[in-house]
């Protein structure tokens, strides 16, 4: 198939179909690159000055990264490589996503349409859960990645990986399956529409890129086939919320998820906590360090919120205590703030599932001894859990007493639930849910009635 018969809407996708293009000289030589990307004379790696270069050219990488607004056509183009890449040898490409319930949720019915449409069915057998392509052997698989990772460790001889929707990818899943694609040669193709900033796959693929990535930003403006509908739809936008334009259609990152579940505006910060507060401290642990030999790695945060409520029904965030470490060091930040904190604030500690749950909750409670600790296990996802509180700050009802932590939290309440962490969300909303059961009830818990 020559290139005029692609059914490419933009050169932009070129690297996907050849991704060992030479580059070439208006003498009509070929030319070739040298370690540092730069175009150079095959004999000499001389570098050749830009009125003598024809075409560009690419240089092979590993991984190809398309992302950006809507419509610019990224999985019709992916799709499209990815059969006229299975015809021209045997290849095994791994079509992923973060969740994958069902084969509905995955890229198999998209693959299918394209086969059909390019007229190709007859040299592709299309199965309920694979695709083959009869002239080559090549073979599409298709797996979830959140609820898979022990399946995915173990999957082998993948020369393309296809992750769709990548801006849901969490950190944990890019780390078991990079590893996974070892194959010599083996491609990662990675498309996505822009989401938030602090996403894993945007801040590892786009702000942290590296010579071995070819990133390739994309919109509805690169694609000539896009339809007249979608063409209308994003100028009545344009014109109208030009910020929600510039995110959806033009594909710039957002810095707070909008509408998300909390007004981070609404929280006072105040100078001093008022008297007479009944508080409780909650807590989300981590047993996670930074390592040095990663530092681009971002693992969770221990964090311990303490919250108190007033006579008049406000409730007030007095104190954070947010830090890293290894398990004996979160040991060691627990009953070292528990202490400080005295008899008077309760500390309200999660119990994880299963029996290795209880053992931690007894050995926590009896290193604090003589303070008054409370212990349930988490019920609902995070946002269910979060969205009583939620609704006390957007409300204006609460108040963060005036400190180093304070940045750290209301960045966290904006990206909530699409940020990098929700730690503090998730220590915040045991205190408040805490703070809001009976006194009398509290006590009957405490001594075990």
């Amino acid at each position: 198939m020559s290139d005029t018969e692609l059914p490419l809407p933009s050169t932009k996708f070129i690297p996907l179909f050849q991704p060992t293009e030479a580059p070439t000289l208006v003498t009509g030589e070929a030319a070739g690159f040298d370690d540092n990307r730069r175009i150079v004379y095959p004999k000499t790696q001389m570098p050749v000055p830009p009125h003598l270069i024809k075409t560009p050219g690419h240089l092979r990488t590993r991984y190809y990264v398309y992302y950006g607004g809507r419509g610019g056509a990224k999985s019709y183009q992916f799709a499209t490589a990815a059969i006229l890449r299975a015809m021209e040898k045997k290849t095994q490409i791994l079509c992923c996503r973060e969740i994958q319930s069902s084969m509905a949720d995955s890229v198999h019915r998209l693959l299918a349409s394209r086969i059909k449409d390019l007229g190709l069915s007859k040299h592709f057998e299309v199965l309920s859960n694979t695709i083959r392509c009869t002239l080559t052997g090549s073979e599409f698989s298709f797996r979830g990645l959140r609820h898979n990772l022990a399946e995915i460790k173990s999957f082998q001889g993948a020369d393309i990986c296809w992750v769709e929707e990548a801006t849901d990818v969490s950190e944990e899943s890019w780390d078991t399956l990079i590893p996974t694609i070892r194959e010599d040669d083996s491609e990662m193709w990675v498309g996505f529409n822009t989401g938030m900033i602090d996403d894993p796959t945007y801040q590892q693929f786009v702000l942290k890129a590296d010579d071995d990535m070819t990133v390739v930003e994309v919109s509805y403006l690169d694609n000539p086939l896009v339809s007249k509908v979608l063409i209308k739809e994003a100028e009545k936008m344009r014109l109208n919320n030009y910020e929600k334009y510039r995110h959806i259609w033009g594909g710039e990152p957002r810095r707070a998820a909008e509408g998300g579940v909390f007004l981070s505006d609404k929280v006072n910060i105040i100078m001093a906590a008022p008297a007479s507060l009944v508080e409780c401290r909650g807590w989300d642990f981590a047993g996670t360090a930074v390592d040095p030999k990663h530092p681009d790695k971002d693992p969770d945060w221990t964090v311990g919120a303490r919250m108190g409520r007033t006579s008049e029904g406000r409730f007030v965030v007095t104190h954070m205590t947010r830090m890293r470490g290894q398990p004996h060091e979160v040991e060691q930040a627990l009953v070292t703030t528990a202490k400080n904190d005295g008899f008077g604030v309760e500390q309200s500690i999660p119990q994880d599932p299963g029996q290795a749950g209880k053992h931690q909750v007894r050995y926590f409670v009896s290193k604090l001894a003589g303070l008054r600790v409370h212990s349930s296990p988490e019920s609902g996802d995070k946002v269910t859990r979060a969205e009583p509180f939620a609704s006390q700050v957007n409300a204006g009802n609460v108040d963060f007493v005036y400190g180093a932590w304070n940045d750290a939290a209301l960045k966290e309440l904006e990206g909530f639930p699409n940020g990098a962490h929700d730690d503090i969300v998730d220590s915040l909303s045991r205190a408040f849910t805490r703070l809001l059961e009976p006194q009398e009830m509290q006590m009957m818990k405490v001594v075990g009635l």
